[in-house]
């Protein structure tokens, strides 16, 4: 997945500036979405469970997209 490249920026730049709280928090949030979302759409199979791990891995990159531009202050 493409989002997989993009999301590995924002946590190497969480960790270059020492913000390992908030990729915790976005770490555990994700984790957290993904078990809904697969609760949820497991039912449909594999097509469920892969719009499951793309929407959880989207909300990871929008997640850390603000965080990136909280910390660069952009």
């Amino acid at each position: 997945m493409p989002f997989s490249l993009l999301t590995h920026f924002g946590a190497t730049l969480c960790e270059a500036t020492a913000a390992l709280y908030p990729k915790t928090v976005i770490t555990v949030g994700r984790l957290a979405c993904l078990v809904g979302l697969l609760a949820a759409l497991t039912r449909y199979g594999v097509l469920g469970v892969a719009a499951a791990v793309a929407s959880s891995e989207i909300l990871l990159h929008v997640a850390y997209l603000a965080l990136m531009k909280r910390t660069l202050r952009l």
